[in-house]
């Protein structure tokens, strides 16, 4: 385990990562000191037990969590768990290899965001970043046990007139998006290759207004009942 000095000048956002691969989290802890403009790790652990107990010592502003540790002990998703039960807020961003991850689960445990490990490290950064910056508080008052995503996107106020600028196509891969599929996985659902993904999910930033794909996650959370009335017309029109 290891545990950074931190200068308190900066008044950047502590982090604390928790992962079961020592090199990923020490690579990690070294990108975002590097590039990261409002966060710093002070702690990084290698199991679930370690993780929950120095978020309840510590308070970090966020926790990069894994949800599977080879060493045993709880898992992420207990660890999520427990935090919220205890009251504890620190914000969640799950990190993981698993292409088949729920990310909806996940969200309703209490995380505030999930991204695919493999994700590019400038997407990861951003990511961390505009928990700490760019996220409004939407959720107060409910109880730990109840919270689906503590923070929201500060986003158009007509998600309608965003999302009927999208195509079908477009649609269906949102919604896989949505799932945490990665693209290889949306990729093999939809039977398109991964070039063609890539293309759709930037058009479907660029016309929802959004800067990667893990804005796109909480913009459907946000607008699941309207994402998925706009997908089932799709079908039926086509």
């Amino acid at each position: 385990m290891l545990h950074q000095k931190i200068d308190l000048t900066l008044k950047k956002n502590s982090i604390i990562i928790a992962d079961d691969h020592p090199t990923f989290r020490l690579g990690l802890s070294d990108l975002i000191s590097r590039f990261s403009t409002s966060c710093q790790v002070i702690a990084n652990v290698g199991d679930g037990s370690e993780a929950f107990k120095l978020c309840l010592k510590m308070h970090p502003d966020i926790l990069v969590l894994d949800l599977n540790f080879a060493k045993g002990g709880p898992s992420g998703y207990t660890v999520i768990s427990k935090l919220r039960e205890a009251g504890n807020q620190v914000k969640i961003l799950v990190l993981s290899g698993d292409e088949f991850l729920d990310a909806t689960h996940v969200i309703n445990l209490g995380a505030d965001m999930c991204l695919d490990k493999n994700a590019p490290i400038e997407e990861i950064v951003s990511t961390l970043d505009n928990l700490s910056q760019q996220f409004q508080p939407s959720l107060a008052q409910k109880q730990p046990s109840t919270i689906t995503s503590s923070y929201q996107i500060a986003s158009s106020s007509n998600p309608q007139k965003l999302l009927d600028k999208l195509t079908k196509r477009e649609l269906e891969v949102l919604s896989e998006l949505s799932t945490g599929a990665s693209n290889n996985s949306i990729a093999l659902k939809l039977s398109i290759d991964t070039r063609t993904v890539n293309n759709h999910l930037g058009s479907v930033y660029e016309k929802l207004e959004l800067k990667n794909r893990s804005e796109a996650i909480v913009f459907v959370h946000q607008n699941k009942i309207l994402v998925d009335e706009i997908l089932i017309k799709s079908h039926k029109n086509f």
